[in-house]
């Protein structure tokens, strides 16, 4: 039989932990935060986190936004069988064999736009 370490040993239960009495031992209140003790505030970072945490707000809506207008466009173009589509510098491709929708930007439209533009696939 393999020798057993000290790594192996079962860890105690909730049921083995007890005051000796039988009963589990009090879990004991959290000591409240002493005054002078809190975090002192810096109005530039206050800022920051506010700017921040409204961009974020605004990126999130942004992306469903844009979930919306993916949708609409695939169900748009199955409906009138349109396979890809340009206008205002952006191409939408609808893949054949599944419900997704590519969007590039269109190859007019590229040498104004920075190199390594990520291609989006959007699956609806």
């Amino acid at each position: 039989m393999a020798k057993k370490h000290r790594f192996d040993a079962k860890k105690p239960t909730a049921q083995k932990m007890t005051n000796g009495s039988g009963t589990t031992r009090p879990t004991l209140p959290r000591q409240a935060q002493l005054p002078g003790t809190e975090q002192v505030r810096n109005r530039k970072l206050d800022a920051v986190c506010h700017g921040l945490a409204e961009v974020r707000s605004s990126d999130a809506q942004n992306r469903m936004d844009e979930l919306a207008y993916k949708a609409s466009a695939l169900r748009e173009m199955a409906e009138k069988g349109v396979d890809s589509y340009t206008a205002n510098g952006i191409r939408l491709d609808r893949l054949k064999g599944a419900d997704k929708l590519a969007v590039h930007i269109a190859k007019d439209q590229v040498s104004a736009a920075p190199s390594g533009t990520p291609v989006e696939e959007a699956e609806v």
